[in-house]
């Protein structure tokens, strides 16, 4: 199963190395059923894996990752030939990840992680059931498990959702078709009974699910894991940005990306709604520039600036 968060794809793979490197070259299925993953994720959580290593970063500092069709073996090459040193911050920090980690699919409680754990433990002198307490978002693990199991029964779903491009909050009756995962986040395929359409909705904003007692006939969803799939009478707006703001082409479907000699991007952006717009434009700051924008959307970087120090005056 793809991983809910970035944050829970880091703890599947702090619980599923110890345990591989624990074993005697495991078989890939095995592994797969034991941390309720597919091959195809295992594969892209190991090639996080393979760069990670010690300073100089050469290979005999990097962690040895053996894969083949059947079995996988992972070695730690010479990261523990001495003790590391940590801080008591630092320390503090690797304890929750592992604690994190011990909530995931295939954790083994007298394995190499929890016994590291209760190690880093002893020496903080902390009490793990008095002491240290990682909160896990139970909400969207909820409403994650009450939709995935609509969609195995062809359930309507009532919803509460909040549009982030929009600004707007919205309730509506869904048909859920698929969940699916896209850079660390879940969104689920829904067929919009409000809109007559096939939408996405990112679970971490949805407000409110309710299973109904209503049941649909699914249409296949779109074959791709888009988080976003632009409408094709949507508005562009073409931007210059900075070269250290070349992230916005690569996180944001765009039209037509040019560098210029200077080392600046022109990028004609699709805009979802002018909020987002909105947003952006703010977080570039003064380094970003329209170039050509529909009347509606030309001023609305210097708009939406005013209105923010506007606000702050009031306070």
């Amino acid at each position: 199963m793809a991983r809910p968060s970035a944050t829970d794809r880091l703890a599947r793979i702090l619980s599923m190395v110890p345990w591989i490197a624990s074993q005697d070259s495991p078989r890939i299925d095995e592994v797969c059923a034991r941390f309720e993953i597919t091959r195809s994720e295992l594969v892209a959580d190991l090639d996080v894996v393979f760069v990670v290593g010690l300073y100089p970063y050469t290979p005999e500092s990097l962690i040895e990752v053996i894969l083949d069709e059947d079995h996988v073996s992972i070695d730690y090459t010479n990261f523990f030939e001495r003790p590391l040193r940590l801080s008591k911050d630092e320390a503090l920090a690797i304890l929750a990840a592992g604690v994190a980690s011990s909530t995931q699919p295939g954790h083994d409680p007298t394995g190499p992680l929890a016994r590291g754990i209760g190690k880093v433990a002893a020496v903080l002198d902390i009490d793990l059931d008095e002491d240290l307490g990682v909160v896990l978002d139970e909400h969207a693990a909820a409403t994650h498990q009450m939709l995935d199991q609509a969609v195995n029964e062809r359930r309507v779903v009532h919803l509460g959702y909040f549009s982030h491009a929009r600004n707007q909050q919205t309730e509506r009756d869904v048909e859920p078709l698929r969940l699916f995962s896209t850079d660390g986040v879940w969104y689920l395929d829904a067929h919009c009974r409000a809109t007559d359409e096939v939408r996405v909705f990112r679970l971490d904003r949805i407000t409110e699910a309710t299973r109904t007692d209503a049941t649909f006939e699914p249409t296949p969803p779109p074959t791709e894991a888009n988080a976003f799939r632009p409408a094709p009478d949507l508005p562009t707006v073409l931007v210059e940005i900075a070269a250290t703001d070349a992230w916005v082409v690569d996180q944001y479907p765009v039209e037509v990306v040019e560098r210029l000699e200077s080392g600046r991007i022109r990028a004609e952006l699709v805009v979802s709604a002018r909020p987002w717009l909105e947003r952006l434009l703010l977080q570039l700051g003064p380094s970003a520039r329209v170039i050509r924008a529909s009347a509606d959307l030309e001023n609305c970087g210097p708009e939406a600036a005013q209105r923010l120090l506007e606000s702050y005056r009031s306070r």
